[in-house]
This record gives structure tokens, C-alpha cells and sequence, in this order.
């Protein structure tokens, strides 16, 4: 070999391996080891219906009286959106959908339903409101909104004595954010009419109530507080005196979403954190009645992408009757990473539906992803456990998406 060739070659082995090398350090498709779903449930079926606007958004699953399910929520974002709800029957067929209100400010959080009427628990052009509609078409019965101080809503009620409890938030520094406002925890009282007995803040505890529960020994509100660093739950008595509070959390962001109690009385809760992670991953605990933890998970990147570009978000959980209890998030990039793994077929810039099964110990049974062939993004946002031993959940994929998983 001339010696012009061997400068050549040379050259051309170290350009290769110099090539080589950086692209292993940004292609995950070299190094991702997605996670095994040995146990994990398929897809049952999955339906999905739009609402008038570009985008919609669910926020809440209800299982209803008669076997149905409705999921809520807005289509359009604010301040160009309206409240949005859709029924199904248990085999995914549309039963109705329903718009409500005009254009704006329109924020449908959450829904309990009564002897005659669904109600709607939420957020009118910056003022909290509730929403009573036909239970057999959706239309609207009667409304009425409350002006509570500031930018204000309601996230969620139950009912108290002979009326109701709503949890929420007043004096909103971000109104337009549906997830955390940046505001004051606020809890009000409603007479049978709905009608406002009183409020009483509840900002020395949380900057912004998202669940209530009521268990044998008293009632729990979940949210986050200040600046929203932490998990913050509630235990109030019966007379609505605080019994208990309680921070939960690392030393970075810690956002929480998602609340149940189990018929023992421990308190699950979920969401995301940033504290000691590469990036967002979901954040579950499960707490006694007395506000001590017993354990936390975390859980993130199924897929098997570098951690530090995956956001992986939990926006609800259910408790299982063996004492462990059922995540549903989201995850996906949310920058300009755009990998692919080849292990898993799968590009981490495309959201998918991310659900987690942990048991009563606190250990990982199964988790596993759900995404649409078409690339389509998907993101879980609520979920419901089903008669059949399967699961319902909220697929956030620009419409209002129902999917039903296997029994598992």
C-alpha cells in the first residue's frame, strides 16, 4: 500500500470511529433496554371522539350508575374553550356528547353524580362553578358560578351532610393554567341547591386543592403546595377541624395529581418530580391514616430512551384490592432529542400512554406503554378500574380517547 493510501485509510478509520462514537452518545437505539411487560394487559379496545375545536382535553373518568362511563373535560384551550363531556356504555359506544358554555374561560375538572343529574365541578370565565346536566342526554339543567376572589375554581366535591364539599383554589396567579395556578387552597360549602354556605382558605396548607376523599375516619385533601415543591395532603375531621397536614417530597419539584384511599384507610397518591431525576418521572407513595409513608416509587422511561430527555408525567391512580394500587401518565420528549430505539421500535419525540401496576410492598409489578401505530401522541390522564378485572383509561390524543385494557 502506497503510502498516500495508507494516509487515507487512516484518515477514514478515524473519521469512522470518531463518527461512530458521538452517534452512539446521542442514538439510544444503541443502549436503550426498554422495560420487560411480562404480566402487563393489551388493548381491549380503544375509542375516541372530538369535540368541536382543534384539540380537546380530558381531565376526569366517572363511572356511572348504569354501567356507563363519562370522561370530561375542555375542547379548545383557554381562554378559547368550552366545557366538553362525552358518555359511553361499557362496550365503548357513544351514547352523547355535549358542549357547554361559549367560548372562553371554560374548565370542566370533575363530576359526581347525583339521584338525577350529572354535575359538572369547575371553572366559569375565572369563576369556580357547578354545572348540573341531563343524565340521559347531557344537556344543561341549571349552573351557577361563585365568586370566590381572584381567579378561582373548583377541582373537585363530594358530598357533606346534606350538601357538598369543594376543594380548589382562589386568587390564581397563572387562571389560564389548568393544572397548577399558582394560586391560594380554598374549600367550600354548599347547601343541596349548591348553593354557597361559606369558604374558608386553606393556603397555610396548600396553594391549590385538586382531590378530595372522604374515609371512615375523616376526610384527606390532596394538592400542592407553595410554589409547588411538594406534595401536600389534609386529614380534616368530620367538623372540618384540620386533625393532621403533611409535605411529602425531595428537594426539587414535586407535583401531585392524583389521590385514593384504600378500604383500610391508606392514602395513595401520585404524580411527578424532578427531586433527585435525570427528568420528570412519576412519583407515587402510599401513606397510612395516621400521614406516615410507607414506601415511594419511582417509576419513568419504559421505553428505554437517555432519561434525561423523557418527561414522564402521572396525572391519576386507583387503589387495587390487593393493596397496591394503578398509575396512568404519560411519557415522551419534550425536546429536540428525537431518539430511536430499535429494541422497542419506538421514537421518544411520540407520546405514549404509560401505565404502571405497583403492588402493597411497594415493588413494580408491571408497567407497560400504549401508543397509536400512525405516530400519533398518546397520554394517559385518568383511570378507572373495570368489572372485568381490566382498566379504563383517558388517552389525551387531541380528542377524548377511551381505552380499555385486558383483564389483568
Amino acid at each position: 500500500m502506497h503510502k498516500e493510501d495508507i494516509w487515507t485509510f487512516c484518515i477514514s478509520l478515524l473519521l469512522f470511529l470518531c463518527i461512530s462514537s458521538c452517534s452512539d452518545e446521542r442514538d439510544p437505539a444503541s443502549t436503550c433496554v426498554p422495560v420487560t411487560n411480562t404480566n402487563a394487559p393489551g388493548i381491549s379496545w380503544m375509542k375516541h371522539f372530538n369535540g368541536s375545536q382543534q384539540e380537546s382535553h380530558g381531565h376526569f373518568l366517572h363511572a356511572c350508575s348504569d354501567g356507563g362511563f363519562i370522561q370530561l373535560g375542555e375542547t379548545g384551550a383557554p381562554p378559547q374553550a368550552k366545557m366538553f363531556v362525552v358518555k359511553i356504555d361499557d362496550q365503548g359506544t357513544l351514547l352523547w356528547k355535549t358542549e357547554l358554555g361559549d367560548l372562553g374561560i371554560q374548565m370542566a375538572n370533575s363530576l359526581i353524580e347525583t339521584t338525577n343529574s350529572y354535575v359538572i365541578i369547575g371553572q366559569i370565565d375565572g369563576n369556580s362553578c357547578i354545572v348540573q346536566i341531563d343524565r340521559s342526554s347531557g344537556q344543561p339543567i341549571a349552573s351557577k358560578t361563585y365568586e370566590l376572589g381572584g381567579e378561582d375554581a373548583f377541582e373537585q366535591a363530594i358530598p357533606y351532610g346534606t350538601g357538598y364539599l369543594a376543594v380548589g383554589y382562589h386568587h390564581a396567579a397563572d387562571g389560564l393554567n389548568t393544572f397548577f395556578a399558582e394560586g391560594t387552597g380554598l374549600i367550600s360549602l354548599l347547601d343541596a341547591q349548591f348553593n354557597l354556605i361559606e369558604s374558608r382558605s386553606i393556603g397555610m396548607y396548600m396553594a391549590h386543592a385538586y382531590r378530595v376523599k372522604r374515609s371512615n375516619d375523616g376526610i384527606y385533601i390532596s394538592g400542592l403546595n407553595e410554589d409547588a415543591q411538594d406534595y401536600s395532603l389534609l386529614k380534616l375531621n368530620d367538623s372540618l377541624e384540620v386533625q393532621w397536614q403533611q409535605a411529602y417530597g425531595g428537594p426539587s419539584d414535586d407535583h401531585n395529581f392524583g389521590m385514593d384511599i384504600d378500604l383500610q384507610g391508606n392514602i395513595f397518591l401520585t404524580g411527578h418530580s424532578r427531586s433527585s431525576r435525570a427528568n420528570w418521572d412519576t412519583y407515587t407513595m402510599k401513606i397510612d391514616p395516621n400521614g406516615l409513608k410507607l414506601w415511594e416509587v419511582w417509576a419513568g422511561n419504559p421505553r428505554g430512551f437517555d432519561p434525561e430527555y423523557i418527561h414522564d408525567e402521572a396525572w391519576d391512580i386507583k387503589c387495587t384490592a390487593d393493596g397496591g394500587c394503578l398509575v396512568v401518565a404519560g411519557t415522551g420528549d419534550e425536546y429536540s432529542y428525537s431518539g430511536f430505539c430499535a429494541t422497542s421500535q419506538t421514537r421518544s419525540d411520540q407520546w405514549a400512554a404509560y401505565l404502571i401496576k405497583i403492588d402493597a410492598a411497594g415493588q413494580i409489578e408491571w408497567q407497560t406503554t400504549f401508543q397509536e401505530a400512525d405516530g400519533t401522541d398518546w397520554a394517559g390522564e385518568a383511570v378507572l378500574l373495570t368489572a372485568d378485572g381490566g382498566a379504563l383509561l383517558a388517552i389525551d390524543n387531541g380528542a377524548f380517547g377511551f381505552l380499555k385494557t385486558d383483564p389483568f
